[in-house]
């Protein structure tokens, strides 16, 4: 048995992710057990590979500024380990192997869009920190570099000719202007949102339109950041735009958010066609943070439609264990297996605890719960890896109530213009939107009878829709089939099982507690068919 364990311990999101003979057979990131959202110190999380094995073959540490730290939680839990290393100039690296182990293609060009990743140094004794990447990647661990953009502060000197012996060989750009992460992350903070809020400014983009008022976000020769507009700090420079100050969410900070939302994905196309170019393949596959952006995603995807896409559902920080760990085993064990990535529920296998609890319920009876508007948490099974909750941990809801956002906000305290998500059966899917598939809700899509699920359809007559199939999650497909029996509708309004600000609930000790301390109606456990009440 060969073992290998990746641990991301940087400044947020920290996960582990264990591979056993290649496969995974843990994944979770420390929000979900310590409950502090974008967890930086992977403390709970380690202690649950000791459930599952006590002697690792290999671990490898991203990001970590305290090696012994990361050897004394190993060993405090009984973990024992042959190999030990630690890389923090692989953050790109393991985004890029993240998302090309789990396409299913033999071999792609990746491209990484990032805030910042790791840094490298510069000749003049300043750091670059990688922005944006492509490499070409093949089996079993072939990652080549073709390009890689660095960002500095302009401040710490002006000489960035020469780069680390890491980035030889390669397509290096330099520059001082901050890059498309860095400016979508600009403007989040100025709407009031945190870095890794930047979901919610997407959402308000769709309120927005073209304002001649709105500065211009890119600029010069090359289509980079404003200067004037952004600090190097990823801010908006109020100073020189005070115009731009306001304390609401109005139509001036709707249309910032639609010009920040198209130049960032105009500008990123443009890396994906430089990938192209320098590349000479049809596959591609895109990591980083904003890969997360599913407007942007669908939108490179109609554009270079004769293009092969996947997208990592696991693009943000906390899936670089998980590529990092894909990384090693293959390298190591010179593994060429292709296991393209089914489903993302990878959490810990445990068992469900106080299986006597509420009324036994069929899926039948949950379903017509739903079509007469109540909302039911699903809890069930492997909690999912990723930003997404995909019928594990979900809150559903019907997507015919004209009033479902209203509902769904009032238990989310979420801001109102923020979208909702659906579920829909796979072979529905082309009668309902426009794609042919979406398992792990990487792009939105555009309705085509947006008046029968107002619900789940944005105010841009799209949705992020999720498609699924029995064999990916038969549970809930059967529910979903189910209310579609009753209704006609094939879809099911789909959210986290969460509060805002506050990580996706992992335990059924934290969906019960979430049920009593909001306004959903149910909990639904499927494995055992028990229907729970609010206290």
């Amino acid at each position: 048995m060969n073992s290998v364990l990746g641990i991301h311990c940087g400044k947020h999101n920290s996960s582990v992710c264990l591979l056993i003979n290649g496969e995974v057979e843990l994944f979770i990131e420390e929000e979900r057990l310590s409950k502090i959202k974008y967890d930086s110190e992977p403390i709970k999380c380690i202690g649950q590979i000791k459930d599952i094995v006590t002697e690792i073959d290999s671990v490898i540490v991203t990001h970590c500024g305290n090696e012994n730290f990361i050897k004394h939680l190993l060993r405090k839990n009984g973990i024992t380990f042959k190999r030990f290393s630690v890389h923090n100039d692989i953050h790109h690296l393991a985004h890029a192997a993240s998302a090309f182990y789990s396409s299913g293609f033999t071999e792609a060009v990746c491209v990484v869009f990032d805030g910042r990743g790791s840094e490298f140094a510069l000749n003049n004794g300043a750091f670059g920190a990688e922005t944006t990447s492509v490499y070409e990647a093949s089996y079993p661990d072939n990652f080549r570099l073709l390009y890689k953009k660095l960002v500095v502060d302009p401040h710490r000197g002006s000489n960035f000719s020469a780069v680390s012996s890491l980035l030889h060989n390669t397509e290096v750009e330099i520059t001082s202007h901050i890059d498309i992460g860095g400016m979508y992350q600009a403007v989040a903070n100025h709407q009031g949102f945190r870095n890794l809020d930047c979901g919610k400014t997407m959402g308000l983009a769709a309120y927005g339109a073209a304002n001649k008022n709105i500065p211009e976000i890119l600029t010069g020769p090359k289509k980079e950041a404003n200067k004037n507009l952004f600090t190097n700090d990823n801010k908006i420079n109020t100073y020189s735009y005070p115009e731009l100050i306001t304390n609401d969410w109005g139509q001036l900070q709707a249309d910032l958010a639609f010009a920040v939302q198209k130049a960032t994905q105009e500008k990123a196309l443009s890396y994906i066609k430089k990938a192209i170019k320098l590349s000479n393949t049809k596959n591609i596959v895109l990591s980083g943070g904003f890969a997360l952006n599913i407007v942007a995603n669908k939108y490179y995807k109609d554009k270079l439609s004769e293009f092969n896409f996947f997208i990592d559902p696991m693009a943000g920080d906390g899936g670089l264990s998980y590529g990092a760990a894909k990384l090693v085993h293959h390298a190591e064990q010179k593994d060429q297996t292709k296991r393209k990535l089914e489903n993302i529920y990878l959490g810990p296998k445990k068992e469900l605890l106080f299986k006597e609890i509420g009324d036994r319920t069929t899926s039948k009876e949950v379903a017509l719960l739903l079509s007469k508007g109540k909302t039911v948490a699903l809890f069930q099974g492997r909690s999912e890896a990723g930003a997404r909750a995909l019928g594990n941990r979900s809150i559903l809801f019907n997507p015919c109530l004209p009033n479902g956002k209203d509902i769904i906000n009032r238990i989310k305290n979420r801001e109102s213009f923020r979208p909702f998500a659906g579920t829909i059966l796979q072979e529905e899917v082309e009668k309902w939107f426009d794609i042919e598939e979406n398992p792990f809700m990487t792009l939105n899509a555009t309705c085509l009878k947006k008046e029968k699920i107002p619900a789940i359809v944005h105010v841009d007559g799209t949705c992020r829709i999720q498609t699924i199939t029995k064999e990916q999650n038969k549970n809930y497909f059967e529910l979903i089939q189910n209310f579609y029996e009753i209704t006609g509708v094939p879809i099911l309004g789909n959210t986290s099982f969460n509060v805002d600000k506050q990580p996706i609930i992992e335990t059924f000790e934290d969906a019960v507690s979430t049920l009593n301390n909001t306004k959903i109606d149910y909990l639904y456990t499927p494995e055992n068919m028990r229907l729970l009440c609010r206290d």
